[in-house]
């Protein structure tokens, strides 16, 4: 009796973990989506940025949402992610209110995301030295984020087009890297 109510119990958990990675990898290939259109259109879509980054945000928010109140991730204050992804979207409806005026304000937000995520990276990096695995890309990839991330908080006004197409491409890297990265950096980056 043991046995069988052990081997369901690891069948919902394998399943709940289907339907997770299911759901990020749809995030991951909208980004990709996203990062390519920021790269072949980014001086058009200086105009409609607001538009297409507010309901982004909505959505991969809301989708999350669902997911983790289904997942009942407020049985505990370890992960704090539905209250993350109530802040998205409330980030994300203010800026599309605010529309054109919001372009600054997108800029320093993608810049601090970008600081948390270069930090992350340098984090991994000097991780995969210490344990004598590949480190060299990521320490790299990671310097770039940080750099980029600088230039947005502190030049989030000019320039745009080119933090558009920048941007682009670290989108596309990231979500590529999430959808082939192996189980160890997914482990770490979770």
């Amino acid at each position: 009796m043991e046995d069988a109510l052990e081997q369901q119990n690891k069948e919902q958990s394998y399943n709940k973990d289907k339907k997770k990675l299911v759901i990020e990898k749809i995030n991951a290939v909208m980004f990709i989506l996203i990062g390519l259109i920021n790269i072949i259109c980014a001086s058009k879509l200086t105009n409609i940025l607001p538009l297409i980054i507010g309901s982004a945000m909505i959505l991969t928010a809301l989708i999350a949402l669902i997911y983790n109140i289904t997942k009942k991730e407020y049985k505990t204050l370890d992960t704090m992610k539905i209250p993350k992804n109530a802040v998205s979207i409330i980030l994300g409806i203010s800026i599309l209110f605010k529309g054109n005026n919001a372009i600054p304000f997108i800029s320093i937000i993608w810049g601090i995301s970008g600081l948390k995520k270069g930090t992350k990276g340098l984090d991994v990096a000097l991780y995969n030295k210490v344990q004598g695995k590949k480190f060299f890309w990521e320490l790299i990839h990671a310097i770039f984020e940080l750099v980029l991330s600088i230039l947005l908080i502190y030049n989030p006004f000019e320039k745009i087009t080119e933090h558009l197409v920048l941007l682009g491409v670290e989108m596309v890297i990231n979500s590529l890297k999430y959808l082939f990265k192996d189980e160890t950096y997914k482990n770490i980056d979770d």
